[in-house]
């Protein structure tokens, strides 16, 4: 690819090559994934929804009725 480049005010045709880097393929680490683990996890996401559902409807009511 032949580009024009500019070097101390003077211009020279050069040819520039733009070189690829090849991404190296490694093989996939076997990943051993613990169930329990994982239905724990969603047990206190569910707690945890179950909680912010129990706040937003008890500060809705409170709301309501501090307007009346």
């Amino acid at each position: 690819m032949l580009k024009n480049v500019f070097h101390n005010n003077k211009s020279s045709l050069n040819n520039l090559e733009v070189k690829t880097f090849y991404k190296a393929d490694y093989p996939k680490k076997i990943l051993n994934v613990d169930v329990n683990k994982l239905l724990n996890r969603v047990k206190i996401n569910e707690k945890n929804e179950k909680k912010q559902k129990i706040i937003f409807f008890s500060s809705g009511i409170l709301f309501d009725r501090s307007s009346n």
